[in-house]
């Protein structure tokens, strides 16, 4: 059976659908484009995605406490770091930011420079992208019978948009996601422990370059009772390396039914 037609994954006793084709979708309307900065960053090791995810488990709202500074922002920061092999933050620079709050990069990468990483058998770069705002959370009073609607609705899981430059192995992202589920999971998991209401649907659309890095990721519909929620899974996302699109630069849907 087709991966990008069907695959379930495991959280909590609770399940994450995902049911998938080759379906174009309308193309969003685009924000602003992000500014850049240059990385003073040199080769080196990398920490994987997962181990920034656990060392960072815990201060998520101390990161969010930097959003809150300009809280009508909406967008990310990408940030590369240097870790000593002590665990320790050496330098930070703000690769890629959409919010033009210059006191909320400072105040991430203040943080960061703060952060603990715990012991390495040698020093590492990591790169990791803050997110805040992506969409808005649903009303509880409107959350089930919006979502209820929402399932009714046939779409697939995955999709690749009409207007993508560029194709890619949809079987293949499928397998890239299952296998980097832990980076969407711990969002679901830490919602419920935030004692939101269960279920939901994430849907994002995904920008992948053409050397197969998640460039961008907006919101295409999500409808959670928990924003935060959707913020924490585009993170993941972020973090996930896909093939080398074929003919360009692909945007593409995702979407998963959490239960």
């Amino acid at each position: 059976m087709s991966l990008s037609r069907f695959f379930v994954l495991p959280l909590l006793g609770l399940l994450l659908v995902s049911c998938g084709g080759a379906k174009a979708q309308p193309e969003s309307p685009s924000d602003p484009a992000p500014t850049h900065a240059p990385s003073s960053l040199t080769a080196r090791g990398v920490l994987e995605p997962r181990q920034v995810v656990y060392a960072l488990g815990g201060s998520e709202n101390d990161y969010r406490k930097c959003f809150m500074r300009a809280v009508g922002s909406r967008g990310y920061v990408r940030t590369r770091f240097h870790i000593s092999p002590r665990g320790e933050v050496e330098s930070v620079v703000i690769a890629e930011s959409t919010i033009d709050r210059p006191e909320i990069n400072e105040c991430i990468a203040e943080r960061l420079k703060s952060q603990l990483f715990g012991s390495l058998d040698e020093p590492k770069q990591a790169e990791w992208t803050f997110v805040f705002r992506l969409t808005d959370p649903v009303p509880e009073r409107v959350f089930r019978s919006k979502l209820r609607s929402a399932r009714q609705k046939r779409e697939d899981g995955i999709s690749l948009l009409k207007s993508s430059s560029g194709t890619l192995d949809l079987d293949h992202v499928a397998q890239r996601v299952a296998v980097n589920y832990p980076l969407v999971a711990r969002c679901y998991r830490a919602s419920l422990e935030r004692e939101k209401a269960p279920g939901g649907i994430l849907k994002l659309k995904l920008s992948i370059a053409e050397d197969g890095r998640v460039v961008r990721v907006d919101d295409a519909g999500s409808v959670m009772a928990d924003a935060f929620a959707v913020d924490c899974a585009a993170e993941g996302f972020f973090a996930m390396e896909f093939q080398r699109p074929m003919g360009g630069p692909a945007d593409l849907i995702y979407r998963i039914e959490l239960e």
